[in-house]
């Protein structure tokens, strides 16, 4: 599943709903959408385990959510960083 599909999966499982789709991927700022801290936090423990990463804390923030793409590109780095890590640990 592409990644910006399941986002949009798990913010309907906090009940968000967002109009976005692999095909229509404008950026969207997330602080629109997310209305209160217990829903910023479930979603970023939620994006933590769909996409088995560790957030890093200066990326805990709703600064880090205003573009979409932008948070995109931060799961895609702890993805890279993680894997990358992993590897060095195994050497």
């Amino acid at each position: 599943m592409n990644e910006i599909l399941k986002i949009k999966m798990i913010l309907e499982d906090i009940g968000i709903e967002i109009n976005i789709d692999e095909k229509n991927c404008d950026d969207i700022d997330l602080t629109e959408y997310i209305e209160d801290s217990m829903e910023f936090m479930e979603f970023m423990m939620n994006v933590e385990e769909e996409f088995e990463i560790d957030i890093p804390d200066e990326c805990m923030s709703l600064e880090a959510i205003k573009s979409l793409n932008g948070f995109l590109n931060i799961i895609i780095s702890c993805k890279e960083e993680q894997k990358k890590d992993g590897l060095n640990s195994k050497l």
